[in-house]
């Protein structure tokens, strides 16, 4: 059985948008309606689709961050003060590890954008002079910090 808010919608008596709004707390639902949903969706495990809910708002609420290690102090205190201030932002992380090399870099960059994260956090591949990889957020229009 596929949970997903049609059958919750379903079980409830309701419609699909009475189930997204509920889920949302949107004020134009009754706050019984809205318990009832929210309970229905924790029995059965029923978990939001992150890609359903992009293709309406534009937004995946992931940031990419590519870093050349991580066995490094340096990089894995860095990567969990990243979590932790993404977190608090709404924001969930997709780590991607280049490891210093230009190809690896432009695949990590390439899987990203597929995945349509909002925007990159990189550490460029130290011998990399703006190369490919940046060519290629640029053309995409995702926001990039390095």
């Amino acid at each position: 059985m596929k949970v997903n808010q049609k059958y919750i919608a379903d079980l409830l008596k309701v419609s699909r948008v009475t189930v997204t709004k509920a889920l949302q707390d949107h004020p134009d639902i009754a706050i019984s309606t809205r318990k009832k949903v929210k309970d229905l969706a924790q029995e059965l495990g029923y978990i939001p689709n992150i890609v359903g809910r992009s293709l309406s708002t534009k937004k995946t609420g992931t940031i990419g961050v590519i870093v050349p290690k991580i066995n490094h102090s340096f990089f894995s205190t860095l990567i969990e003060e990243m979590y932790l201030e993404a977190k608090n932002h709404g924001y969930k992380i997709i780590l991607m590890v280049s490891f210093e090399n230009e190809e690896t870099e432009l695949d990590n960059v390439k899987s990203l954008i597929s995945m349509n994260v909002d925007g990159i956090l990189m550490d460029p591949v130290s011998h990399s002079e703006k190369g490919e990889a940046f060519d290629l957020v640029e053309k995409h229009k995702k926001p990039l910090v390095t």
